[in-house]
């Protein structure tokens, strides 16, 4: 299990939304509990997906506290902001390259570590 703070989670929730998704037990596997679970630890834990999105610290203490601290947190983007994943197991690194290639540098931006230790945008 991958546990973030959530200390960590609510200074995040200042900035944008945030979407409890299921976390990974022990051995990988989705808390989710449906076998072969396509997504594990990457699919909203909530039945109205990134629409539950919520800031208020009262409610992500709750999801916090109902997922025994097992909460990945993801974040509903909107407004002009995006997310660019650059997954090197499915060519992100390349892609990235040819876009900077294409268009120049990124702007100064948050960047973000998954837990498999890639990057993103």
């Amino acid at each position: 299990m991958i546990s973030i703070p959530l200390n960590d989670i609510l200074r995040a929730a200042k900035l944008f939304p945030i979407v409890p998704n299921w976390g990974l037990l022990d051995g990988g596997a989705c808390a989710c509990l449906r076998p072969g679970c396509e997504y594990p630890g990457k699919h909203p834990a909530l039945t109205n997906g990134f629409h539950g999105a919520s800031q208020d610290e009262a409610v992500i203490r709750r999801w916090h506290h109902a997922t025994g601290g097992n909460m990945n947190p993801g974040f509903r983007l909107g407004a002009g902001i995006c997310a660019l994943d650059t997954d090197p197991r499915n060519g992100g690194l390349e892609n990235y390259e040819r876009l900077i290639a294409q268009y120049g540098p990124m702007p100064l931006t948050p960047k973000v570590i998954t837990g498999r230790g890639d990057g993103g945008f």
